[in-house]
């Protein structure tokens, strides 16, 4: 359970603030009682964690589960709503709470695809669903190049990141060194080929 929490505690958090705004929305705004408004507010949130749930058993089996995930976004766009609606100034103007309260459903919602996505690629790629991520084809010095390195030779030198890319396509078991090595030797076979049809005429 300690090794997970960086994925739920960011989940608790959000749909625990989103809970006291629905909460007070259905307090506040329908007039219900302490009772029934606490537990309108758990239902929301409630349903788009079973909903979230059986979107990623779905999702883990190849599924892309688009309806479970579509009604999700639906009751995060409600629930913000909601939240924004109790704590909006006159006419609806933004407040600092009204926004606080009012994107932490959809940060919930928008975390746990986040999350959710990440896990399902792993799984995928482990059972042979889905292949394994191209390799990074700018890592020409080696794979201890560093990031800030990746970056700059991926912006200085476009083309051949686009060449080494293509090769990597054309052979998935390149590596990146490889698929680098093959853009620059089809450059220059191209190049001969072109010489050579120009020395032809």
């Amino acid at each position: 359970m300690i090794r997970t929490a960086p994925i739920w505690l960011p989940v608790a958090g959000t749909m625990a603030v989103a809970w006291y705004g629905q909460t007070s929305f259905a307090r506040y705004q329908l007039e219900l009682a302490p009772a029934p408004a606490a537990l309108m507010g758990a239902f929301l949130e409630c349903l788009m964690i079973g909903t979230n749930q059986r979107a990623h058993e779905r999702r883990r089996m190849g599924d892309r589960a688009i309806p479970l995930r579509v009604f999700s976004a639906v009751c995060a766009v409600v629930a913000s709503v909601m939240n924004y609606w109790h704590f909006a100034g006159p006419g609806f103007a933004p407040t600092q709470k009204a926004v606080t309260f009012g994107v932490a459903s959809i940060f919930g919602f928008v975390y746990w695809e986040i999350t959710s996505s990440a896990a399902i690629k792993s799984t995928l790629i482990r059972i042979g669903l889905r292949p394994a991520p191209r390799p990074i084809v700018t890592a020409a010095a080696g794979p201890r190049l560093s990031a800030a390195r990746l970056v700059v030779r991926t912006v200085l030198h476009p083309w051949w990141t686009y060449r080494a890319l293509d090769a990597s396509l054309t052979d998935p078991m390149l590596s990146p060194l490889e698929a680098w090595r093959a853009a620059v030797n089809q450059h220059h076979s191209r190049k001969v080929s072109k010489s050579t049809k120009k020395k032809s005429r």
